[in-house]
């Protein structure tokens, strides 16, 4: 056997050198100059690997460092984004609560300061003369110059109103600071009927007459009794809520508030209009959300203009408004780019860093690598003398030394090696020949039925395939008590199975092995103390019993034995027991289909015997025989059985009768006569009446053939019988279903059994009768009669 590190050997010196020179004065073998050529390409191949691992060892640090660097960048910048949305929203969120207020302040103003205005006047009754009176009169007249000057008055001096109107309880102006307004009705104003009510303040309208939009603030006008005799009304102009909303305190250079009413209409000046207000609508997300759908709330949405912003929208339910407060998210985010940007400058110099040091770091380490591989690739090229240097404390240096250890023990292994393979090479073949012989037991066992030859074969195949002293097979008797010796091979077991050789259940190692159902082991035969030596077998040495085991039974015993001490392993054992445990199962398979013979033997003798009994009684009732001659036109029944002959005659010019068998049962017989047939070619008449064999196998096989169809025909005319007997009783039994009354089904059940048999007559009696049919019980008893003729 050669050795994987000697064809290696064999390799490197079978191919001629051409380098080599044959002159050559070193005194060099010539392998050593061969081994110098191979380690030589293969540092020129290692100088390759070396450079890849340095590589690698750069690339790996670089990405240790670059990898973490920008995940915690990655990981900043998205946390900056986050927070500076989140400043940016709070900050929003701060103005806008900050801008409602004032604009609620504002509204507020707006009602104290029209309900200021009533009380001054109700010191004098001007408000409440005007209604009070019709125009005209003049106590109105006087009044109205009075009040109308007092508001014009009040405009003037830079009030917040715009307009005063004074309304009637029917909603008709009486008084107002505009031309041509009085007189006109405003009873369908929302203004009117909500101000006739209590305090009322409007919703931004845009007002044709002024050109702009206004705010309208209504209260009622109530005299001592508390009648509501009308509603002072004012229309406020924006322009003070555009003063706030210009206000851009905290909002940097792109930030800015407006106000959109409910229809998404413009109603204070942003940054970016340069049109009349109420020209613009509104239509963004926020103002969709705060204005149309009357919520509040912050996000990131694109405004008016197109524009990434980042956005506060509260709605105001006294004005029905929507306030909003924006910022470009450029500027929002203007200084997490400046930290991110610092980030990528510090994660770029980390990088450079740990470039430099990885050029140090890779260098420092692969040079003892280097070293080390070429003594590597030297000892794999056959040299096995070769040590690596230990030149450093650290790792590298505990490598080499353990590459040394290993070196010396790849020594110590290759000198072993040849030895160990041969020796595994032997048990593998001994292992593989008793595999074969294992599976040549099992392909016998499988083909033989009867159980002596089946036994006999088995011992004699197992004593000469595994080379054994002797080979004997136990079978337990039918009182479970005793082993019977059924098969020995040699002239020790001839003779054990002349004198009736057995053993007791539990003792010796067959007993043992039968009552444990596990293989008991001798290596050394006379050091067991279960085994029972037999004189007759004065040389065993080693000895096996292996329990014959199926389907959870245990059937007998094989006993082996060896001349040789430590005969039998663990692994032969394995094998063994399969071995057993397939002759286990062919012998209780032998039994089994013995029993199956003779159980299926007897069902058929039986069925055969039903099958003869129904044809005598079928041709006890109708015995009929046919006849058909060639000369005939057609086949004619013969009613004469004693036509139908017991033997089969074959001799010369007799006719042939073959017996009709059914289930293996005689039921009847053909009888065939041969024609004479006459040619004549010169005029001499020749006959032929002898059967030939081909004529005789072709009216058996016809005659086979027969006695399976006249048997189907036959059941199958009882099925029909029995058929028309239950269609009869199913008829019968449901006619009478038909009605409950008993003289109805006495009556139908006489008719329908009278036309079913065909019958003269039929006659039902229901009553105590005696055993001859004659009535019992004296003249008293009841009697019920009926008769169909």
């Amino acid at each position: 056997m050669t050795t994987p590190m000697q064809s290696a050997r064999m390799q490197s010196t079978s191919a001629p050198d051409p380098n080599h020179d044959s002159n050559d004065q070193s005194g060099m073998h010539p392998d050593t100059t061969r081994q110098e050529v191979r380690i030589a390409s293969g540092a020129s191949m290692h100088v390759g690997r070396i450079t890849s691992i340095r590589t690698w060892m750069l690339l790996l640090l670089v990405a240790f460092t670059l990898i973490p660097a920008m995940i915690a960048g990655g990981i900043s910048a998205i946390l900056g984004r986050r927070d500076g949305l989140q400043r940016a929203q709070e900050t929003l969120n701060a103005v806008a609560i900050l801008k409602e207020a004032q604009v609620r302040t504002w509204g507020q103003n707006l009602q104290q300061a029209l309900n200021a205005e009533i009380l001054r006047n109700s010191d004098n009754l001007r408000l409440t003369t005007l209604l009070r009176y019709e125009p005209g009169t003049a106590i109105f007249t006087t009044v109205y110059g009075v009040q109308l000057s007092a508001f014009e008055n009040l405009i003037a001096s830079n009030s917040v109103f715009d307009e005063f109107l004074l309304l009637d309880s029917d909603g008709v102006i009486r008084l107002s600071t505009r031309a041509n307004q009085e007189n006109l009705s405003m009873q369908t104003r929302e203004f009117f009927r909500r101000g006739s009510l209590g305090p009322y303040i409007s919703s931004p309208q845009f007002d044709v007459g002024l050109g702009y939009s206004v705010v309208v603030v209504a209260q009622p006008i109530i005299d001592d009794q508390g009648e509501t005799l009308g509603v002072l009304a004012a229309r406020a102009s924006l322009k003070e809520l555009n003063q706030i909303m210009q206000e851009h305190t905290g909002l940097g250079e792109t930030g800015e508030t407006y106000l959109v009413s409910r229809n998404l209409t413009l109603l204070t000046q942003t940054r970016r209009t340069t049109l009349a207000i109420d020209q613009y609508t509104m239509r963004t997300e926020a103002t969709q959300q705060g204005a149309a759908e009357r919520q509040s709330g912050a996000g990131r949405y694109l405004n008016y203009q197109g524009e990434a912003v980042i956005g506060s929208y509260r709605y105001i339910p006294e004005l029905q408004m929507a306030l909003i407060a924006e910022q470009t998210e450029a500027e929002a985010l203007s200084g997490v780019r400046s930290t991110t940007s610092a980030m990528v400058s510090a994660t770029l110099g980390a990088v450079l860093l740990a470039l430099v040091v990885a050029l140090f770091a890779s260098q420092n380490l692969t040079a003892p690598l280097v070293q080390l591989t070429d003594t590597a690739r030297r000892i794999a090229a056959g040299d096995l003398s070769l040590q690596a240097p230990t030149l450093r404390n650290d790792e590298t240096g505990a490598l080499a030394a353990a590459f040394n250890a290993m070196t010396e023990r790849l020594r110590a292994l290759i000198e072993s090696l040849e030895q160990r393979v041969s020796e595994r090479t032997q048990q593998l073949q001994t292992r593989s020949e008793q595999l074969q012989t294992a599976s040549e037991v099992g392909r016998s066992v499988t083909t033989i039925l009867d159980t002596n030859q089946l036994i006999q074969q088995v011992v004699d195949l197992i004593q000469v395939r595994f080379e054994l002293y002797y080979v004997g097979l136990f079978l337990v008797d039918e009182t479970r008590q005793w082993a019977l010796l059924r098969a020995g091979t040699g002239r020790a077991g001839q003779t054990m199975l002349e004198r009736g050789h057995r053993i007791r259940l539990g003792e010796g190692m067959i007993g043992w092995s039968i009552a444990n159902a596990q293989a008991r082991i001798a290596l050394q035969a006379g050091e067991d103390p279960v085994r029972l030596a037999t004189p007759d077998l004065p040389d065993t040495r080693s000895e096996a019993a292996i329990p014959l085991r199926s389907r959870g039974q245990v059937l007998g015993a094989i006993s082996i034995q060896s001349t040789q001490e430590q005969a039998f392993d663990e692994e032969s054992i394995t094998v063994f027991q399969t071995m057993a445990d397939q002759v286990a199962a062919a012998l209780d398979n032998a039994r089994l289909f013995g029993e199956v013979q003779q159980a299926l033997q007897t069902a058929q003798e039986a069925f055969g015997q039903l099958s003869r009994q129904a044809w005598l009684e079928r041709l006890h009732q109708r015995p009929v025989s046919y006849h058909k001659e060639r000369t005939s036109s057609g086949v004619s029944a013969v009613r004469d059985p004693s036509q139908m002959r017991s033997a089969e005659e074959t001799r010369p010019g007799a006719p042939l009768q073959l017996p009709i068998q059914v289930r293996g049962q005689r039921i009847g017989y053909l009888r065939a006569q041969k024609s004479i047939s006459v040619s004549a070619p010169a005029g001499e008449a020749s006959t032929s009446t002898v059967w030939q064999a081909q004529e005789v196998g072709l009216l058996r096989g016809v005659v086979d053939q027969l006695g399976v169809m006249l048997e189907s025909a036959r059941l199958f005319e009882e099925t029909q019988l029995q058929a028309e007997r239950e269609r009869l009783v199913g008829e019968i039994t449901a006619r009478m279903r038909a009605t409950l009354d008993l003289d109805n089904v006495l009556q139908t059940a006489a008719r329908e059994m009278q036309a079913a048999l065909n019958l003269a007559e039929v006659e039902i009696r229901m009553g105590p009768f005696d055993q001859d049919g004659a009535k019992a019980g004296g003249q008293d008893s009841e009697q019920i009669e009926q008769t169909v003729e």
